[in-house]
């Protein structure tokens, strides 16, 4: 009888693998109003970074419209991206149509993104897309910010009178190259972008991967200058010395512009390192734990010269701990080895933290 029950046990699982096993079907992913939509992004946290988040998008557009529209577009400045373009069209056809050309540039791309990158990437962009133009449409006609450059400038209709004072376009590079790094600078800090020409840059990494994307906005970029230097060639044959100032101008706003984004990047992601060394260590990694609330790393290292064995201290510190934590450290031991360098970019526990959802 055991015997029998042993066969009959071997049998039923022999039944049990031989039979197959069906697939589990797919789990489909749920569209994008569900995913936007989900308890979980309605969560307090999630909530307030993404009003933090499109509150700087938000200023960061306000900056890059006032920019186009109390500098660049009167005094026609060509530094590059989607309202350099737009500016080179206003200019070649008469009327005051550069927000529609903005509208237009903006839908353009987003098609041209939703093709070629995808709903995700779109999506990203849509909202700078929107309300870049629509700051724009709001200070060239409805509130008359647009009014105010001209009794700035003393516009009468020509651009002739711009020509007797290059301070005027100096001021208008400067300060609208400023607005302008600043407005991206704060946009790629959220972990959006002011859309643009990006969107070309996204697509041309996207099929040709070894090229670099700032060697791709630079050439555009680049292309986008030359064609406001031949518009205003275009406009003011007789005033030579009017379009060497204008080359120049253009130029210069594309530097100053650069130079503003890179700054921005400094002033929100760098920290400072801090490497001790010294025979009180154990003192001063209790200061750094204790009083500024830090973590430090500890090595053993060898003196080249010495030959002997110390204790090297490593921590990361804020700008605004670094002076003291130089002072404090140093009455601890004054006579410690102690160097400070420029950190970009700390992430981590205390420090800085991505905004995109990436």
């Amino acid at each position: 009888m055991e015997e029998n029950k042993v066969e009959i046990v071997e049998e039923e699982s022999k039944e049990i693998v031989e039979t197959p096993t069906e697939e589990p079907e797919k789990a489909k992913k749920p569209n994008i109003f569900k995913r936007i939509f989900n308890k979980q992004n309605f969560t307090k946290e999630k909530v307030t970074k993404n009003v933090k988040k499109y509150l700087i998008l938000t200023i960061a557009n306000i900056l890059l419209a006032l920019s186009t529209v109390l500098f660049f577009n009167p005094l026609t400045i060509v530094s590059g991206g989607l309202t350099g373009i737009a500016i080179i069209i206003d200019n070649l056809i008469p009327g005051n149509w550069l927000d529609i050309i903005l509208y237009c540039g903006e839908a353009i791309l987003m098609v041209l993104s939703f093709i070629f990158l995808g709903k995700k990437t779109t999506f990203k962009s849509l909202y700078s897309c929107i309300i870049c133009p629509l700051f724009v449409t709001l200070f060239t006609r409805v509130i008359p910010v647009s009014s105010i450059s001209n009794l700035l400038y003393g516009w009468n209709g020509t651009i002739y009178t711009l020509a007797q004072d290059t301070s005027l376009l100096l001021l208008g590079c400067v300060v609208g190259g400023i607005l302008v790094g600043v407005a991206v600078g704060l946009a790629f800090m959220v972990g959006g972008s002011t859309a643009g020409i990006d969107t070309i840059v996204l697509i041309i990494k996207k099929y040709f991967p070894k090229t670099k994307e700032s060697v791709t906005c630079f050439i555009l970029d680049s292309v986008i200058i030359v064609g406001g230097i031949a518009i205003t060639f275009t406009i003011t044959k007789e005033i030579v010395s009017y379009n060497v100032v204008m080359c120049f101008i253009n130029v210069m706003t594309a530097i100053i512009t650069a130079v503003s984004i890179e700054a921005i990047n400094i002033m929100r992601s760098s920290s400072i390192t801090i490497n001790i060394f010294s025979e009180k260590w154990e003192e001063i990694s209790d200061y750094i734990i204790k009083n500024l609330d830090r973590g430090c790393t500890i090595y053993d290292v060898v003196g080249g010269y010495s030959g002997k064995e110390r204790k090297e201290i490593k921590t990361v510190v804020s700008k605004r701990q670094a002076e003291k934590a130089k002072e404090d450290i140093l009455n601890i031991d004054p006579n410690c080895f102690l160097t400070m360098t420029v950190s970009k970019g700390v992430f981590g526990e205390g420090f800085q933290k991505r905004f995109s959802d990436d």
